[in-house]
């Protein structure tokens, strides 16, 4: 790659800078130029048979003397060129045994040289092969160089495209550079095509360049590490090839600097037709620290969070689904407007459309997710005469936005090409004297002079577009209360992205006759003006003055109003917005339930079964930073008057763990920050003992402050029970984070109470907020057993296997569920099936990322008398018979442990019922979850307590997770070379599926049916009658199969 010709450039004849004086000075004696004879040419140059002239000596030997005629030998270097470090000339001849004719033209390439007023040449496809030659290829394919040439040209012409970008940005300097890079790579382009801006810096040359096959850079190093750790996401092959090239920089007013440039050449896989693949890795070499920077700043300004969208973009979308959607360009100059407000430029327009939207069922594959699925039929198009229709796919995020992704036709080209964008509500208001919301939508129609127009009014943003013939005129325009400022938010598709900041300027276009002001209120204010037709935006300000269908007319134009619809309650009629299909006693359930995962043939495996540890620890890292806009949740709501509640106010001890938990969050927040720093110090300035001394010294500060927290490792119940009604059951709690000696008490004496029984508490002791985040994370992604863990272990087994007891109810709570799916793991391993079949497991607002509760048998299997294999549902499918997981929807930590697991990661094996308490918040244990589920003054019977909730059974999930399990199933009986079909014998076996009827299906098929018929059985039912831990309240002991009218773990199909 990268071969340039170099042709030496002839330069002047260079001058002495110190010529010799005008004297008469004459050369010592014993120099041959001495005399003023000349030597004869008989007698010059003589033999030369003697050792040459020391240092200092004549150059030149007289005649008692050799003289020194033949040069010195050249070194390999030498006979390079130093442009190009290739050979200087390389011949053009036809080689020996050459069979094919090769072209001798040679093409110019659009690379600008450094040491003259032209462009690089590429060598002809003959000295290409004479060069292939000399480097030992002499297999190379005679027919194939021309080809070899062109890829060749290719992809230096891409390396230096890359170059160029590079250089536009950062000539200037990192101040221009960032202002470039902020606006994302397309948000760059962009900008520069519609500026002049760009015409400042003097284009860039290429100076000279390297190859260095042998040499890997230090990223592409690091990457062939990643992909060794974690082969399926960084996997694949080493660049074959390397070059460094050396450009001159000029920036204005100053001199030419010379920057080096790495490129690493990739190959890829071809395409379908055949065609080679290759990717370019192009960036500044590290070798100043501008260039560090530099990388950053491009890098870094491109990623999700900091990337700025390059359009100001809103869709307003009415009740009945017309929608206008208009799309401006960001300045890209900083003369210019954010917004235009004055009728231009229409090359600030990217895009402008309106229609009308409708859903669509979605046909997610197996184990998917089932989107919402919408369709857009553009009825007027800025960028084409014939609308067309784009579709796309709504995904749901875990913070409330939205991702499309869809297909629709390029207007350049008429491609269908496939987009992807993320959408985020705007909150619709009531805006001046209105009482309710508003939704006006008025269109306009002219099939003389081709107009057709649409205006769309929904709460406090309106927005229209008017096309006449090729004219076109945009308006944007927003309400603005009297005691705020005009928003900086630009909506996409009713939704905003805070990307589209934009504030315009005053234009208020008061001019507009049928404008309403409402004085002391506020009024609207126009942002957004391109073109100069009138569109009649004003006249959906107030939508009293027309009757529906009634007809404004503007000129020559009629605008017809099409939509007038109020409404009291806050609603969006995104159509991002995935609806579901709620029955009238289910739409507003506090309480959703996830019937337990079923599994019927263990086809989902846990999270260290399927992932590396490091990929593990990245996205859960990811996932965290996501949930931090939950992290206020975790203490909301506040106020309690309950003297057991974590955050009671008059609570000594209360106070005191909240004092040490906020210094213990300080001391590791500047450690952590400080951490570079220190690590720089010690360095280059101090030794490294002292960086160890430091560490170490801030850990004995926080041991020592966290101490008074800290306690016995195991607790009772105070005061202990006078007699224990159930001496054949153990009851254990292990707490969760942010938890000292004085909460786990709490924690107990509250279980206690509830339950009537003596509590055995296994103390997870806390060492501070990001001290118990960082062992979450080793816990969950390296599976490593921490002292707590270890404790908690030997507690539960000693217990299992002890001869008198029949039953251990093992409770954890956040980090505690982490360490009670931990134990499970280490006793299914140690202990025998029906020892560890003793264990029920309940927690709340956990935090682990898998659940293991293997089946007891493998379903379906073949039955003696023949193919055909009997579905059956014994009482306990599973080992561990019970298992239920109670959770808060806006509780942080939940939502990064069982929300996340069970609802984004199908194929991962969390078993045991799943109850999400809608739109709760809160993680502490007894104020946010035993006082709202389990609350010790309970109502009387039919007064609406959450037991009593009718759930809302999240059936569509429960079969999409059998369904991944399925596919699991069949990939990994494919993967080892089995009919991933068939069962038992290896014949594609017929089921016969004990449900309502007798039926012969697909197997498969079969499989998610019947493990998804508990979810169907769970219709209509109360909180109380799924929940199994809420029979044990007050002392109670349910029996082997109350509870279990979910399908779930050991679950039956019908009612208990």
């Amino acid at each position: 790659m990268g071969w340039f010709w170099a042709d030496i450039v002839s330069a002047p004849r260079p001058v002495a800078p110190h010529p010799l004086p005008d004297t008469n000075a004459v050369p010592p004696p014993g120099c041959p130029m001495h005399t003023a004879e000349s030597l004869s040419s008989s007698s010059f140059p003589p033999q030369n048979t003697s050792l040459p002239p020391s240092d200092g000596s004549c150059p030149v030997a007289g005649s008692n003397g050799p003289v020194t005629s033949s040069p010195p030998p050249r070194s390999t270097l030498s006979k390079l060129n130093p442009l190009n470090y290739m050979p200087s000339s390389i011949s053009q001849s036809r080689a020996e045994n050459q069979t094919v004719d090769l072209p001798l033209e040679r093409t110019t390439s659009s690379i600008p040289r450094g040491d003259a007023e032209s462009n690089w040449e590429y060598p002809s496809p003959q000295q290409m092969y004479n060069a292939m030659l000399r480097k030992g290829y002499t297999d190379t394919p005679q027919d194939a160089v021309e080809s070899m040439v062109a890829v060749h040209n290719f992809l230096n012409e891409g390396a230096w495209a890359e170059i160029v970008e590079w250089e536009r940005r950062f000539a200037r300097g990192l101040g221009k550079g960032w202002q470039e890079c902020r606006r994302g790579e397309e948000g760059s382009l962009d900008a520069y095509g519609r500026t002049t801006d760009g015409g400042e810096v003097a284009p860039p040359r290429l100076l000279r360049f390297m190859g260095r096959p042998n040499d890997m850079t230090p990223k592409a190093s690091i990457l062939q590490i990643m992909g060794w750790i974690y082969p399926a996401k960084f996997g694949g092959e080493p660049p074959f090839d390397r070059h460094d090239w050396y450009v001159q920089r000029q920036a204005p007013g100053a001199s030419p600097r010379e920057v080096r440039y790495v490129i690493d050449y990739y190959s890829g896989p071809p395409e379908p037709t055949g065609e080679p693949v290759f990717y370019l890795d192009v960036r500044p070499a590290v070798d100043r620290p501008g260039a560090a920077i530099e990388r950053m700043m491009r890098w870094g300004g491109d990623i999700p969070g900091l990337a700025q969208e390059p359009t100001s973009t809103l869709v307003l979308t009415s009740h009945n689904s017309y929608f206008v959607d208009v799309r401006i360009l960001k300045p890209a100059a900083d003369d210019e407007p954010d917004l235009p407000n004055e009728g231009g430029p229409m090359t600030r327009l990217e895009w402008a459309f309106a229609g009308r939207s409708r859903k669509e069922d979605a046909k997610p594959g197996p184990g998917e997710q089932k989107p919402a699925h919408a369709v857009w039929e553009h009825w007027v198009d800025s960028n084409s005469d014939d609308p067309a229709t784009d579709e796309g796919d709504m995904w749901t995020q875990l913070n409330g936005d939205v991702l499309e992704q869809g297909q629709s036709v390029e207007p350049g080209t008429g491609v269908v090409t496939a987009y992807e964008e993320l959408w985020r509500d705007l909150a619709v208001e009531i805006v001046g004297q209105e009482r309710a919301f508003a939704s006006v939508v008025l269109r306009t129609q002219d099939n003389r002079v081709g107009a057709r127009g649409m205006v769309v009014r929904v709460g406090g943003w309106c927005q229209g577009i008017l096309k006449v013939g090729n004219d076109l005129t945009i308006e944007r325009w927003q309400w603005v209360s009297s005691t705020s400022k005009l928003s900086r938010d630009a909506a996409q598709g009713n939704s905003n992205m805070d990307e589209n900041a934009a504030t315009p300027r005053s234009g208020t276009a008061l001019e507009d006759p049928l404008l309403i002001e409402k004085p002391g209120q506020g009024d609207w204010q126009r942002v957004v003006r391109l073109g100069s037709h009138f569109v009649p935006c004003a006249v959906s300000f107030n939508p009293a003055l027309i009757e529906m269908h009634g007809v404004v007319e503007v000129g020559d134009a009629k605008w017809e109003m099409i939509e007038k619809y109020h409404w009291s309650r806050k609603v969006s009629f995104a159509p991002s917005t995935a609806a579901k299909c709620l029955s009238p006693s289910t739409m507003g359930s506090r309480v959703k339930f996830i019937p337990a995962q079923m599994d019927s043939h263990a086809g989902s495996t846990t999270t260290a079964r399927r992932e590396s540890p490091v990929f593990c620890l990245w996205r859960d890292m990811g996932v965290a930073r996501d949930m931090v806009s939950y992290m206020p949740f975790i203490v909301y709501p506040f106020r309690t008057t309950d003297k057991s509640a974590e955050l009671y106010p008059w609570s000594l001890r209360n106070i005191r763990d909240a004092v040490l938990q906020t210094l213990l969050a300080v001391i590791q927040a500047v450690m952590i920050l400080g951490a570079p720093v220190a690590l720089f110090c010690t360095t280059f300035f101090f030794p490294g003992g002292l960086l160890l001394a430091l560490i170490a010294a801030c850990w004995a500060l926080i041991y020592i402050i966290a101490l008074p927290m800290q306690g016995p490792r195991i607790v009772y119940e105070n005061p202990r029970m006078a007699s224990d009604t159930h001496p054949d059951e153990r009851w254990l709690f292990i707490n969760g984070c942010l938890t000292g000696h004085a909460g786990l008490q709490q924690n107990v004496n509250r279980l206690s109470k509830t339950f009537g029984r003596p509590i055995t508490g296994i103390h997870n002791q806390s060492y501070g907020l990001f001290y118990d985040l960082l062992e979450c994370l080793v816990q969950r992604c390296l599976s490593y057993n921490t002292e707590d863990a270890r404790i908690a272990y030997q507690h539960v087994k000693a217990n299992l296997i002890e001869p008198s007891v029949s039953k251990v109810v093992l409770i954890g709570h956040s980090q505690g569920g982490i360490i009670t799916s931990m134990v499970v793991d280490r006793l299914l391993a140690d202990l025998p099936i029906e020892t560890v079949s003793k264990l029920e497991i309940y927690t709340f607002g956990s935090a682990a990322s898998h659940f293991n509760n293997p089946r007891l048998t493998l379903k379906p299997k073949s039955a003696p008398e023949g193919n055909e294999v009997n579905f059956s549902n014994p009482m306990s499918d599973n080992v561990i018979p019970h298992v239920e997981h109670y959770c808060n929807e806006r509780d942080m930590v939940t939502r990064w442990g069982v929300i996340y697991s069970v609802e984004k990661i199908l194929e991962r094996r969390y078993s045991g019922k799943v109850f999400v308490l809608q739109g709760a918040s809160g993680h502490m244990f007894n104020q946010h979850y035993m006082d709202p589920i389990f609350p010790l003054d309970r109502p009387e019977s039919g007064t609406g307590g959450l037991l009593e909730e009718v759930v809302h059974v999240d059936e569509s999930l429960a079969k999409m997770r059998e369904e991944r399990a399925v596919e699991c199933l069949k990939k990994a009986r494919t993967d080892s070379g089995l009919n991933p079909v068939a069962f038992g014998n290896g014949e594609t076996v017929p089921l016969k599926l004990i449900v309502e009827a007798e039926s012969q299906v697909d197997p498969y098929l079969s499989l998610v049916e019947t493990s998804t018929r508990g979810a169907v059985a769970a219709r209509g039912k109360t909180l109380g009658e799924l929940s199994r831990l809420w029979r044990y309240i007050d002392g109670k002991s349910p029996s082997a199969s109350e509870g279990e009218t979910n399908g779930g773990n050991g679950a039956t199909a019908s009612g208990a």
